[in-house]
């Protein structure tokens, strides 16, 4: 039976992260992934409940871990955390969990096939999403910037729902990013050093406390894909 790591990176959540793990759990239990799974909460050194209502569930639901990486940055989070727990799969969500969870078992079923990685998409065909007007259009026309930078096949780089087996693990230790463009950049090089990879048409809405500044984030992010493009 495979190990499944499930990483939710998290920062100031305590709003989210008790409708976030209650329903990861409900979703592990009804689809018989319960004994399978352990959820690691990777904190960015939050200021609020969150650390202390994870640590409340961990009385309830003995598969839950909490470790605070004492430093924000999404993308810090994740590769302090994937090299925390030993397991098979690696899987990780956003807090907000947008991306519906149902596609959770067809990530892990197309890891079990042969693929390397697999990651959720919100443009390839036979996807549906619901989100601002602007958003939008700034995530269209970012999807286009990279396609067009790296010549790449893929369509979505930056949805929070992506899952690799334990074979990537050394890959990981090379991405540079500790932010949002963390996400590119393991597509990218992943990618670029031919992994098998399966970009999933997935269902998705935008939901309410977002911490990205679409106008900031965006100029970053478009300024270190130009970066990576030179180097690479």
């Amino acid at each position: 039976m495979k190990k499944i790591l499930i990483v939710v990176p998290t920062l100031n959540e305590e709003k989210r992260i008790k409708n976030c793990i209650l329903k990861i759990e409900d979703y592990l239990k009804k689809n018989n992934f319960f004994n399978l799974c352990e959820i690691l909460i990777a904190d960015g050194n939050s200021k609020d409940k969150t650390e202390k209502i994870v640590k409340d569930y961990q009385k309830v639901f003995k598969n839950i871990f909490f470790e605070n990486f004492k430093r924000g940055g999404r993308g810090y989070q994740l590769k302090k955390a994937f090299f925390s727990k030993k397991a098979d799969i690696y899987f990780y969500m956003d807090v907000d969990l947008a991306t519906d969870l149902s596609f959770f078992s067809k990530g892990v079923s197309f890891l079990e096939k042969g693929y390397d990685i697999v990651f959720g998409s919100r443009y390839k065909k036979g996807a549906q999403r619901k989100r601002t007007f602007l958003r939008e259009i700034f995530a269209r026309s970012y999807s286009f910037l990279i396609r067009f930078l790296f010549r790449s096949p893929f369509f979505d780089y930056q949805c929070g729902f992506k899952g690799f087996k334990k074979n990537v693990l050394p890959l990981i230790k090379e991405i540079e990013d500790d932010f949002w463009f963390w996400d590119t950049e393991f597509i990218i090089k992943s990618w670029k050093k031919g992994f098998k990879i399966k970009e999933m048409p997935v269902l998705w809405e935008e939901k309410e406390g977002t911490r990205v500044k679409i106008l900031k984030d965006a100029f970053e992010m478009a300024k270190k894909a130009l970066l990576l493009r030179f180097k690479i």
